[in-house]
């Protein structure tokens, strides 16, 4: 499902729903309103969770590192807002009037919004439809060939991922060859599946060794330059 094919989930509690979308400069100036900084901060957490747990599942291979630098590039500040503006959450902010003319921070308000609704979503309907609403936006990132995902998605979870498509099956690596003196070895690897060799690659690691093998196998499976 595409992204301008769905519909931002509704929050069922009219005042939690208000709530989710208060800005403090609103608040500031009706005071019956709090504002959605503390939704914010329950729909920060939710997000990690459910992108944490996603990211676990859909890389198997991948190291903590880079699952920590793929999570935050998924749900930082210019991503979130990316979501508020195609959801139109800015049509429905609660905006004190020196917010309205000042555009300066325009960003911060939306995605933080954007928390603050997902924190509000979660407390009105609980995990389950949270991770039904956000796991097939950050899935369309993920499979976007050209998108951040590709930036950090390491070598052997792309070529992993392209096995299991094309084979139904995990691929193996070997270190073929080694050389050089203890301080300065260099690495030889190749990259299988089913016992057949489709990459080859050296490193001064053997995992990096690996990583040119398995980046060696993807271009050539896939047709990448």
């Amino acid at each position: 499902m595409t992204l301008h094919m769905m519909k931002l989930p509704e929050i069922t509690d009219r005042n939690l729903r208000k709530r989710a979308l208060t800005h403090s400069s609103y608040t500031n100036e009706h005071r019956d309103c709090p504002d959605n900084e503390r939704l914010e901060f329950l729909g920060d957490a939710v997000l990690g969770l459910i992108v944490g747990d996603l990211l676990y599942r859909t890389y198997p291979n991948m190291n903590e590192g880079d699952m920590t630098i793929l999570r935050s590039k998924l749900v930082d500040k210019s991503q979130l807002a990316t979501f508020a503006r195609q959801f139109r959450l800015r049509n429905r902010l609660y905006l004190g009037h020196s917010v309205k003319k000042d555009r300066r921070n325009k960003e911060t308000i939306l995605s933080d919004a954007f928390e603050a609704y997902i924190g509000a979503l979660y407390i009105d309907s609980g995990l389950d439809r949270v991770r039904s609403f956000i796991e097939p936006l950050i899935q369309e990132i993920i499979n976007d060939g050209d998108g951040i995902a590709v930036q950090v998605v390491d070598e052997k979870s792309q070529f992993q991922q392209l096995t299991l498509a094309r084979f139904g099956i995990t691929p193996t690596y070997r270190i073929v060859n080694e050389s050089g003196p203890d301080h300065a070895r260099r690495f030889k690897a190749v990259a299988c599946v089913k016992g057949k060799v489709y990459g080859r690659g050296t490193g001064k690691k053997k995992q990096d060794a690996e990583k040119a093998a398995a980046r060696n196998a993807y271009q050539k499976l896939s047709g990448d330059p």
